[in-house]
């Protein structure tokens, strides 16, 4: 690694801007002293890298397509480029599991997650896998932990995107045939697959506290998405999963009276207010491309 003096920069540090700073690089580490060859960066500022705590947008860099790359690895590669040329640091892949199919299939998050398994320590961006995971797929909940040890996945959300309420009906959810034919099924034997998922929605609640409880025993970080009440909310931090991840509410953000705030929030609840509310203490890039 290069040991640089930076000079005449205006640095964003913890106790404000720094007007025309001089700081010191060595050993990929900020340190007090001039160090090496100086730099002038007048003109310029330095900031902290930016942490984003939920990205969807490198799946345009993954998904295969005809005539484009079919190297899954390389797809990550250029993803963590662009994510390093917007001065994210950190970023945090979510990758579905999903009875969804296609690019949430269970295959194709195997896939993703062995990609950036296989580059993530030879990037400059610190690439966080996460698993975004169906709570009604029950019959992938007992081999679901050591799929996840073996990714190297350390952080896991829960998702439900079941239409409940037309499925209670007997009713087709909106665009079943074309999300049938995406996941390469039958449209009738896919909505039969729906409603059978809804009809065990009361086994869901005892499965997720075993998973959940065996996901935090193996050191995992443990969210739930979409929050709609208070109510639900204080369930899910029942079970350990201590983030809430665009919380569709400003009651489900708030998490109850004296409760902790969410971790972070996506575009529409930022365009609410809710950061500058004090209700969320961070927003991802979510489907963007970059921050």
């Amino acid at each position: 690694m290069l040991d640089l003096t930076l000079q005449g920069a205006d640095v964003l540090t913890p106790a404000g801007l720094d007007v025309r700073a001089e700081i010191g690089v060595a050993e990929g580490r900020i340190t007090a002293n001039p160090q090496g060859r100086r730099v002038d960066l007048s003109g310029y500022m330095v900031l902290s890298g930016i942490i984003d705590p939920h990205g969807d947008g490198f799946e345009r860099h993954l998904a295969p397509r005809r005539g484009a790359m079919k190297q899954m690895t390389e797809g990550v590669v250029a993803a963590e480029a662009e994510l390093a040329a917007n001065g994210i640091t950190t970023a945090v892949l979510a990758q579905f599991y999903s009875w969804e199919g296609g690019l949430r299939s269970p295959d194709y998050a195997a896939q993703v997650f062995s990609a950036i398994q296989n580059v993530r320590s030879s990037l400059v961006t610190d690439l966080v896998p996460q698993l975004r995971f169906e709570t009604h797929m029950l019959g992938d909940y007992e081999g679901l932990p050591d799929k996840i040890t073996q990714w190297g996945v350390t952080y896991i959300v829960f998702n439900d995107h079941l239409d409940h309420d037309r499925l209670a009906a007997g009713k087709k959810p909106a665009r079943l045939t074309g999300q049938a034919l995406k996941a390469g099924r039958n449209p009738d034997k896919h909505f039969e697959m729906l409603l059978q998922m809804h009809r065990r929605s009361h086994e869901v609640p005892a499965a997720l506290e075993l998973l959940c409880k065996e996901l935090l025993a193996r050191g995992l970080r443990v969210g739930s998405h979409d929050d709609k009440t208070a109510e639900g909310r204080a369930i899910w931090r029942a079970r350990g999963a201590q983030i809430s991840e665009f919380p569709e509410t400003l009651e489900a953000a708030e998490g109850g009276a004296g409760r902790r705030r969410p971790d972070h929030s996506g575009g529409p609840q930022c365009g609410a207010g809710w950061l500058s509310q004090g209700q969320c203490l961070g927003a991802g890039s979510d489907c963007h491309g970059a921050v």
